[in-house]
């Protein structure tokens, strides 16, 4: 039996029942995209909306009737049917207008697709095309909106009518199966369905006109519906199966770190991670602010929707690395703690690691120690030279980024410090450093350049993120693909160990050249 799942705010009293009337289009609150929806309940005739994460939409189909904050039981709206709807080919027509939202003040903005076929207009929410068609698990809805952070998670190519899809690390493992890769390549092999992402995310990208408008240029579209007919007019209100998706390659190869295999030995742990779990199976509470890494989540989905292809390409899986696990723990292995209590935040899977804002303080404020203390005394150095007006810092520790084994010192146990410096120059412009505490390894400080603001938290996470993952190294490959994609220049600084003179003088050529 599945899990219940509950939203833990919910605005009506124990077994009021009230039917879903409007879905809104997304936003950004506290750096995570949510979206409000509205209820109207059924016995007080009473509107109320609250503000969920964007993926939950999975669960929210028009004029269902929900109870108790629970999502994935509701009742099917009364007087709808069941029915097989081909629109192969048919031309949709894009309708907008404002809309009054029933028993409130505020109006929205009603999005539909018109298509005529057989003397009848069927008629789809725009929003029912994302929930049902585009976008099938929380990575998916959130990519629509953000296309340019793909390439944190996966780079492809094809080549020969062989897909190739090479994930990073922050792709959750659980997203492999089969279906889910399936609808990947399909949205990576279809011109169409790229288009159509790549439109959403456009507008959300520009930031002056954000909606969910984009333009319908599906060839193929053959659906099984659950819809409530008026005269001629066939209002889709929930899309249960998408017929016949075509994907345009033969084989899909993949790579992620995590399908390596294990070895397992009888070593001892550093290091272990205990959570707390507070429910088993029953119910699982979903809240919209729950902070914290994402890496244990189990999968949230919804089973309802149903899509099936003309023929699925082989799929072939393998690891990048084998690597040896430790098993056993003593007294000298380090607890971590984290507290689970059921609660789970649907803007979380995927692996979208959360991550503070990354907050930089006045140099003066900054106290370290060790290896580090070094490269605080450059910084404060190069801020009495010309063309420096001001040095930002900020210290942190490499696992609140990413677990891994570089994350850690050569102990096991002591996380590694890193230290990022935002240096804003006479004319404006701002350089950023990333200096790593490197105990006995050499690693070199990166420096970051671009001539346009920039949005340097994702760029620095990025970074870090492929840090970790590879062990300590800053791959080539990454580096030159994250400068591509950013438009920024990115530069390698080597130590001069011993000459607090020397590496002045060096930094300051490489910041301001």
């Amino acid at each position: 039996m599945s899990k219940i799942v509950r939203l833990k705010e919910w605005p009506f009293g124990q077994d009021e029942n009230a039917k879903l009337i409007w879905i809104g289009e997304p936003f950004k609150e506290n750096k995570k995209w949510v979206v409000k929806v509205y209820f109207r309940s059924i016995t007080r005739q009473e509107t109320k909306g609250i503000v969920v994460d964007w993926p939950t939409i999975h669960f929210f189909s028009m004029g269902k009737v929900y109870s108790n904050g629970i999502i994935n039981q509701a009742e099917v709206e009364e007087g709808t049917f069941i029915i097989d709807v081909n629109l192969d080919n048919t031309y949709a027509q894009y309708n907008e207008r404002p809309w009054d939202i029933q028993g409130t003040k505020e109006i929205g903005i009603s999005r539909t697709f018109n298509f005529k076929k057989d003397n009848k207009l069927y008629i789809i929410p725009s929003i029912e095309i994302i929930r049902g068609v585009l976008g099938i698990d929380s990575f998916t809805l959130r990519l629509m909106l953000s296309m340019d952070v793909m390439s944190e998670y996966f780079v492809y190519e094809v080549e020969d009518n062989v897909l190739k899809i090479y994930f990073s690390n922050e792709y959750n493992k659980k997203l492999l199966s089969n279906e889910k890769l399936y609808h990947l390549a399909w949205i990576i092999t279809n011109n169409q369905v790229r288009s159509m992402f790549c439109q959403i995310s456009s507008n959300y990208r520009v930031g002056e006109n954000e909606s969910c408008k984009f333009e319908f240029k599906l060839n193929d579209f053959s659906i099984r519906a659950r819809v409530k007919i008026k005269g001629t007019k066939v209002f889709i209100r929930e899309i249960l199966v998408l017929k016949e998706k075509r994907i345009l390659i033969e084989q899909l190869l993949i790579e992620h770190p995590m399908l390596g295999g294990m070895c397992v030995t009888k070593g001892i742990k550093k290091r272990e991670y205990i959570t707390y779990s507070y429910t088993k199976s029953e119910e699982l509470k979903v809240e919209k602010d729950v902070d914290g890494s994402t890496k244990g989540i189990e999968m949230i989905s919804n089973n309802s929707i149903i899509h099936s292809y003309t023929v699925k390409p082989t799929i072939r899986k393998k690891g990048i690395e084998d690597e040896p696990k430790r098993v056993l723990s003593d007294s000298t292995t380090k607890q971590y703690f984290h507290d689970d209590k059921g609660r789970r935040a649907f803007g979380e899977e995927g692996g979208e690691n959360i991550v503070r804002g990354l907050e930089f303080k006045s140099l003066k404020e900054i106290q370290i120690d060790g290896q580090c203390e070094v490269f605080i005394q450059v910084m404060r150095l190069l801020k009495e030279e010309q063309k420096i007006k001001n040095i930002e810092v900020l210290t942190n520790k490499l696992n609140e980024i990413k677990m891994g084994r570089f994350a850690f010192l050569e102990n096991g146990i002591t996380p590694r410090k890193y230290i990022l410096c935002k240096i804003i120059m006479e004319d404006e412009k701002e350089r950023v450093v990333i200096e790593i505490e490197r105990e006995k390894k050499s690693l070199s400080t990166l420096i970051l350049k671009s001539n346009k603001k920039k949005n340097w938290e994702k760029v620095i996470i990025r970074l870090l993120y492929g840090l970790i993952k590879n062990t300590g190294t800053w791959q080539k490959y990454d580096i030159e693909q994250l400068s591509y994609d950013e438009e920024i220049e990115i530069k390698r600084k080597k130590h001069l160990d011993n000459d607090l003179k020397k590496e002045v003088e060096k930094m300051y050529e490489f910041v301001v050249e």
